[in-house]
């Protein structure tokens, strides 16, 4: 199943099958492949 989800930080849509590891990945707080993982800094 196709799902679609939209980035946290630029709001990309990301489209991702539900057996994908975007889901175990990015779960509720989906980013894009350009930030694998989330800055604590917002600087």
């Amino acid at each position: 199943m196709l799902g679609q989800v939209v980035c946290q930080y630029c709001g990309r849509t990301i489209e991702y099958f539900e057996s994908d590891r975007v889901v175990v990945l990015y779960g509720v707080d989906p980013e894009c492949e350009h930030r694998s993982e989330p800055c604590e800094d917002e600087d």
